[in-house]
């Protein structure tokens, strides 16, 4: 038998109405018909015969794994809907017992000041191993979060041929994306990497539905929401779940502020990060120094240089890897220390790369092999595994001693080096039959490995006194709790093209669904970074500037060569530097906005990049638009060889206009507005009433220029 509890926790709306014996939910008996529980005028579960709020059942549920990629096959053997039912209600709680024939679950709803309803299955029978949840649906509800979902924002779409399920499992988000491209079946063939419309990084069992509540599972397990049905939302959980928080707000607005209330709120970015551009450089001390001359002589702003490739590098058939042995490689960048001190004192941060994987036959390997410090297999020995043709071993997180080992890998070989920051790249590894030194096998930890990744570093920089100077980033992420460590996340490794699927256009739903799912700074790689030469794939200057373009109105400008660097376009490449310098000098010139915004994430919770329907809830904006700030609507173009676009102004207000933002001209709200948008200035639009606006007219009178279009 087997034990687990549900809490709901849910903010009343003022005047919701009637609550049951003084409770903050009502239950609702239908005659013996079945049972409606709810929060004011939201309804949220409705029981009947037919059609019951709770499944129980039986299967096999099976976990296969190439390279970070997981393929996962689930056989149900049995699946039985808990009809019958009986509730009785006290003074402080509801007991509502579920069953059918022998199997049954008893579950208990009160009221706590913490959290004002609680639903603990108290009692159940044995014989089941997963369960799945139903919540009432609505026509036109839409449903927005999932962690970080590159295809869909509206996770209740209505596309042909795409089916409305998302699996909760970190993996790695695939090569593509997109079964029918060349690109995904190469990367199928070559490793099973090509990816699908659900896969990320960043999975989170949280969502918000557009009737202003969200919901979120407290729990590791493997998990898959399923948003099929025109009458309920479904929630499927394999084993022993957490908890299931539900929490209401007049708005949506609301709603993700108290979501982020609820999970913690990341800190402020420091000034240094989002006052100009972080070049992504590989290739030695000298090569990084020249290019940094060269950056300088084109007069961009830099307020990094981000050396992923400090520790040496490894030739691999996809391109160049970083060796994966954390200690700075003074024969491959000889003098780094003191190139580090030199910049520091010109005001530019050096950045780096770690991960939490050890590279076979390293020294760190050895070491951490020899203190019994990585995970193991089931025989004891040590878990090795594959990245393409890179073997490798994962650090024990669960085990006390390794962890702190790791901090101190980092703070020696990194903080005590001088770097201003890294990425904290990986965590989705984690093989599902691993054995664990806190007796937990893969499975169960597997969801898990990234958020104790996050806490590692989160605890390096705050034991070193540098929380608000130092900055890591991430990718790969799980469960509200990712917000309490990471102090900034990436979208990962895109395309270098167009595509929604995979490219650069897929980081705008990324970024949006993160913000939904509580986590509102994040940014990309200008650029993207999969390059597949073979095939055609490879950075354009169009698609470089287009990107950077964009850039300018996130959090964080930062540029990465990709995986194939001589096939792509760079910053430093031919005519590109001045267009380049000209974008990374807007970027700049936003700091003491971005300043307000971050700030506002940090305070309040709410997403630099913002969803239009966040803010605007009754207009039909597309959801490749989004708002930065509360300021400023930014429409990326993501189409080759265009130079005007459509965009859709919200609101109407009489309060305000939209002013665009480089030809100055006001438009009122509520209309569809095709304007120019030559490379180096996307449709982007300000609030007539901003306090920033004069910041705003400063960025238009000092670009005044634009590339011609690309012919």
């Amino acid at each position: 038998m087997f034990r687990f509890q549900i809490v709901v926790a849910l903010l009343l709306v003022q005047g919701s109405g009637r609550l049951t014996n003084g409770l903050q939910f009502n239950v609702t008996d239908n005659q013996g018909q079945g049972f409606l529980v709810s929060l004011g005028k939201l309804q949220l579960f409705r029981h009947t015969f037919s059609s019951p709020i709770l499944f129980v059942g039986t299967g096999l549920t099976s976990f296969s794994e190439d390279s970070g990629n997981f393929f996962i096959e689930d056989y149900i053997s049995s699946r039985l809907p808990l009809s019958n039912y009986s509730i009785d209600c006290g003074q402080t709680s509801c007991t509502i017992r579920l069953s059918r024939g022998d199997t049954f679950v008893a579950l208990r709803l009160q009221s706590e000041q913490s959290q004002p309803l609680v639903i603990d299955f108290e009692d159940q029978s044995s014989d089941f191993d997963r369960i799945w949840l139903r919540l009432k649906a609505e026509d036109g509800e839409e449903i927005y979060g999932g962690g970080e979902q590159f295809s869909y924002f509206n996770l209740r779409h209505r596309d042909q041929g795409r089916e409305n399920v998302f699996p909760v499992w970190v993996r790695e988000q695939g090569v593509g994306r997109n079964k029918s491209t060349q690109v995904t079946f190469a990367a199928d063939v070559q490793s099973r990497a090509g990816g699908d419309y659900h896969t990320t990084y960043f999975p989170q069992p949280t969502f918000v539905s557009s009737r202003r509540y969200f919901l979120h599972h407290d729990g590791p397990n493997y998990a898959v929401l399923d948003f099929r049905s025109p009458e309920f939302h479904e929630i499927f959980v394999l084993g022993l779940p957490g908890k299931f928080f539900i929490n209401s707000g007049d708005t949506l607005l609301g709603v993700v502020t108290a979501m982020t209330s609820f999970f913690g709120r990341m800190p402020a970015l420091p000034d240094w990060i989002i006052s100009g551009a972080i070049l992504g450089l590989q290739g030695g001390t000298q090569t990084m120094l020249a290019r940094y001359k060269y950056a300088k002589d084109n007069q961009i702003p830099v307020a990094a240089l981000w050396i992923q490739d400090w520790s040496g590098k490894v030739e691999m058939p996809f391109g160049k890897r970083v060796n994966w042995d954390w200690t700075w490689d003074p024969a491959w960048y000889p003098g780094l220390d003191s190139a580090i001190q030199n910049l520091t004192r010109e005001g530019v941060r050096v950045l780096a790369y770690i991960n939490p994987y050890l590279r076979q036959n390293g020294h760190l390997f050895t070491e951490a092999a020899t203190k019994g410090y990585l995970v193991k297999n089931e025989t004891g020995g040590v878990y090795l595994q594959r990245s393409v043709t890179l073997v490798f071993a994962s650090v024990d997180l669960t085990n006390p001693d390794a962890f702190k080992w790791y901090k101190n890998v980092i703070r020696t070989n990194m903080i005590d080096l001088g770097l201003g920051g890294w990425m904290a790249d990986f965590g989705e590894y984690l093989p599902v039959d691993a054995k664990l030194y806190d007796g937990r096998s893969g499975l169960q930890a597997h969801n898990e490995w990234p958020v104790l990744w996050a806490k590692l570093n989160r605890e390096v920089v705050e034991d070193a006194g540098r929380l608000g100077d130092i900055v890591f980033f991430m990718r790969a992420g799980y469960s509200g709790s990712i917000s309490n460590y990471t102090t900034l996340m990436w979208n990962g490794d895109q395309d270098v093209d167009f595509s929604l699927a995979d490219g650069v256009r897929s980081t705008i739903y990324g970024s949006l669904s993160m913000g939904m799912s509580g986590v509102g700074l994040t940014h990309f790689d200008i650029g993207g970074y999969t390059t597949f030469a073979l095939l055609g794939l490879v950075r354009t200057k169009e698609l470089f500037l287009r990107s950077a373009e964009m850039a300018v109105f996130t959090s964080v400008f930062r540029t990465h060569e990709g995986n194939q660097p001589e096939a792509n376009v760079q910053w430093y490449s031919n005519d590109t530097a001045p267009s380049f310098a000209r974008l990374a000098k807007q970027f700049a010139l936003l700091k003491d906005y971005r300043k307000f915004v971050v700030n506002q994430v940090a305070g309040e919770g709410i997403p630099a990049i913002r969803p239009m329907k966040l803010i605007y809830e009754d207009d039909d904006a597309p959801y490749s638009q989004y708002l930065f700030g509360p300021d400023l609507l930014v429409a990326p173009v993501f189409t080759e060889m265009i130079n005007e676009w459509p965009v859709v102004l919200p609101g109407g207000s009489d309060a305000y206009n939209w002013i665009h933002l480089w030809s100055g001209t006001a438009y009122r709200g509520g209309q569809t507005v095709t304007v120019a948008a030559p490379l180096g200035q996307p449709p982007v639009f300000y609030r007539s009433d901003s306090t920033y606006k004069q910041d705003f007219e400063r960025l238009k009178n000092e670009s005044k220029m634009a590339d011609p279009i690309i012919g």
